[in-house]
């Protein structure tokens, strides 16, 4: 899911980090053409990556075809939300809870 993206996401960015130590998130923002402000808050985890965001940051990263293809899939699923048992439900249901 956008785990996996946003994983690679901080890789890449490492290893570039490694490469060239004054490059800064600013110019990776600038190489993945989205806003400098959206790309820190989406690796510091405080905001999702959408899928439209998230295709177009696949597409400027320098990957291999198969890993690209993957990391696509894997955004294109959907979440699956569990289901609350009944007894549960009631019992946290309470205005006190």
């Amino acid at each position: 899911m956008q785990e996996n993206v946003v994983h690679e996401l901080i890789n890449q960015w490492s290893i570039l980090k490694s490469k060239n130590p004054s490059y800064s998130l600013r110019a990776f923002s600038k190489k993945l053409d989205i806003p400098h402000s959206a790309l820190s808050e989406i690796m510091n985890g405080k905001r999702r990556l959408t899928q439209k965001m998230g295709e177009r940051v696949l597409l400027a990263l320098n990957l291999e075809p198969d890993k690209k293809e993957q990391l696509l899939r894997s955004m294109a699923e959907k979440s699956s939300y569990s289901t609350l048992e009944l007894q549960r439900f009631q019992a946290i249901s309470h205005w006190e809870y």
